[in-house]
């Protein structure tokens, strides 16, 4: 079971994160911001960088496999093929015009060329044919096998494709200021809630996980992990310790101060139309209001510590 660890906890050292007040164009860098102004912090989910930096590359990796597959193993032999028989026909209608002999050697070549070649052309259909089904010296290569390795990596590529296109990004994580209050929701849109002094986060790979929770019909806490975006390579379980820690100092900095010591201006990042947005809950704001009531029954906030909070976010806004 992962180690957790409040993170209000560690509120002093993490306000003393070095930051620097970016302009609108940097703030690209910080992975984990989907949007900021001074009210509400966005961020997002690791699943965004292992789409783009892991799927989308493997996917294409895969197809250009299979289309250098497609040349080596028909188009270059085939137009080796096409070459050969033009070659053979040509030599041989030189012969017949130069009155030049025949030997025994020439006489059992099979009359491959008069028999594919149409138009001095060789058809793919042609050349199949000749290659799979002719008798000749390369008919002994399986066109299962052949076709088999390329369609696996055809399979492969568009399975990853589909799969990188068609299903829709994770919800975000959300800092409200106002509210004193983060929030999300999973893809059954359960709504999750905490606030500072009761989130959590723990080290689990591969990225740092954020703990909010829910009661369910039955009465039962439910807790949801939340990997931030928080590195290049969160993804792949690459992101270093520094790179968590200063990005809880970040949230930490955001959620007291707001946006002035963080950035120049407010922040969206651009969007590609091509990724389907997560759903929105419908009752969106009646699960937050629901279960801010049954988190802090089951789960007691640390009064002074959100008082604290709410005199800096009261100076601040």
């Amino acid at each position: 079971m992962e180690l957790k660890y409040k993170l209000s906890d560690y509120c002093e050292p993490l306000l003393q994160t070095e930051t620097t007040k970016m302009p609108k164009k940097q703030m690209e860098v910080i992975r984990f911001i989907e949007k900021i102004d001074n009210i509400k912090l966005t961020m997002r989910q690791a699943f965004h960088s292992a789409r783009l930096m892991l799927l989308l590359p493997i996917a294409i990796a895969f197809l250009a496999s299979f289309l250098y597959g497609v040349k080596v193993i028909y188009i270059d032999p085939w137009n080796k093929t096409e070459k050969l028989f033009l070659e053979v026909l040509d030599n041989k209608e030189k012969k017949i015009k130069e009155n030049l002999f025949f030997s025994k050697k020439d006489e059992s070549i099979p009359a491959y060329g008069e028999t594919y070649i149409h138009d001095r052309k060789l058809s793919f259909s042609d050349y199949w044919d000749y290659r799979y089904h002719s008798g000749s010296f390369i008919a002994g290569d399986n066109s299962l096998f052949d076709l088999s390795i390329l369609l696996v990596q055809l399979f492969v590529s568009l399975s990853l494709f589909g799969f990188a296109f068609l299903v829709r990004n994770r919800p975000p994580l959300i800092c409200d200021r106002k509210r004193q209050l983060f929030y999300t929701w999973d893809m059954k849109m359960n709504v999750y809630v905490a606030k500072y002094s009761q989130i959590e986060f723990a080290d689990i790979r591969p990225s740092l996980a954020l703990f909010l929770y829910r009661i369910d019909a039955q009465g039962n806490l439910i807790s949801h992990k939340y990997y931030p975006d928080l590195t290049l390579f969160s993804y792949l379980g690459g992101g270093s310790d520094n790179d968590k820690a200063w990005g809880l100092g970040y949230i930490t900095k955001y959620l007291f101060n707001g946006l002035a010591p963080l950035a120049e201006s407010n922040y969206t990042r651009k969007s590609l139309p091509i990724f389907r947005n997560a759903p929105i809950p419908k009752d969106l704001e009646q699960q937050i209001q629901e279960q801010v009531i049954k988190v802090d029954a089951m789960l007691p906030p640390n009064e002074e510590m959100e008082a604290r909070l709410a005199e800096s976010i009261k100076q601040s806004i």
